[in-house]
C-alpha cells in the first residue's frame, strides 16, 4: 500500500494494525512521547513511552519496528521495538568537520605550510560549509547540524566564517539566544587575542619561561 505524503494512512477496513518500519524524528523523554516516520511517507505517528517496548525512551534517527493504527487524532504507532541508537548528530557532524580541517591539513603539511594557518583554515572552511548545509536542509526531513556544533566551530577559531555565513546564507541572525551566544564567543575571542598582543609586547616578568614560547616578543 503506498502512502501519500501529506495525507493521512488510510488502512483497509478489515486492518486494524499494519506492521511497519521508520525512525524516530523527534522524542520528549520528559513528556514521554515523539513522532515516528516512516520512508513510505505520509503524516508523522505519534508514539508515547507507555508503547515502547521496556518503556525505554527513544532516540531522534533511531530505526524502529511498529505497528501502526489509525486513529481519530492520525496516525500511531504501537508495540514499538526500538532498534540500534544512532550516533548523536552533535557527534556525526563534529566528524564531518574534523575530516574538512584534516582536509585542510594533512595536504598542507605536506607543502610545508604552518599548523596554526591550516587548522584556522580547515575550522573556517568546515564552519561555512556545515553553515550552508544547515540553512539548504532547514525546513525539511533531513539531520540538522545542532546549533553546539556550530557554536563549537566558532569557538575553534571559525568567528570569521560564521559571521559571513550568518549573512551569506541568511541563516542563524534571528533566533535570540543563538545571536547571543555567539556574540558572546566573539567578544571572549577579541578580549583574549588582546591580552595575547599585550603579552607579546610587554614580556611580563612573572610569566613562567616554559610559556614564553607562546608570547614571542615583537
Amino acid at each position: 500500500m503506498r502512502i501519500r505524503p501529506g495525507r493521512s494512512i488510510d488502512l483497509p477496513p478489515e486492518a486494524e494494525a499494519m506492521t511497519v518500519k521508520g525512525f524516530v524524528v523527534k522524542f520528549d523523554a520528559e513528556r514521554g512521547y515523539g513522532f515516528i516516520r516512516m520512508p513510505a511517507g505520509g503524516a508523522d505517528a505519534f508514539v508515547h513511552i507507555n508503547d515502547v517496548e521496556g518503556r525505554q525512551p527513544l532516540t531522534p534517527g533511531q530505526r524502529v519496528t511498529c505497528e501502526l493504527v489509525e486513529t481519530n487524532r492520525g496516525p500511531a504507532a504501537r508495540n514499538v521495538k526500538p532498534g540500534t541508537r544512532p550516533l548523536p548528530p552533535t557527534a556525526i557532524f563534529l566528524t564531518v568537520a574534523a575530516f574538512i580541517i584534516a582536509a585542510f591539513v594533512v595536504p598542507g603539511r605536506m607543502y610545508g605550510l604552518p599548523w596554526l594557518f591550516l587548522l584556522l583554515a580547515g575550522v573556517n572552511a568546515a564552519t561555512f560549509l556545515l553553515y550552508g548545509y544547515d540553512k539548504a536542509v532547514s525546513g525539511g526531513r533531513a539531520l540538522r547540524v545542532p546549533e553546539t556544533v556550530l557554536h563549537l566551530l566558532a569557538l575553534a577559531g571559525g568567528t570569521p566564517a560564521a559571521f559571513v555565513s550568518q549573512r551569506f546564507f541568511r541563516h542563524k541572525t534571528i533566533k535570540g539566544s543563538f545571536v547571543m551566544r555567539f556574540w558572546l564567543i566573539a567578544g571572549l575571542q577579541v578580549i583574549a587575542l588582546a591580552g595575547w598582543i599585550w603579552c607579546c609586547k610587554n614580556q611580563p616578568p612573572g610569566l613562567p619561561p616554559s610559556l614564553r614560547f607562546l608570547f614571542p616578543s615583537w
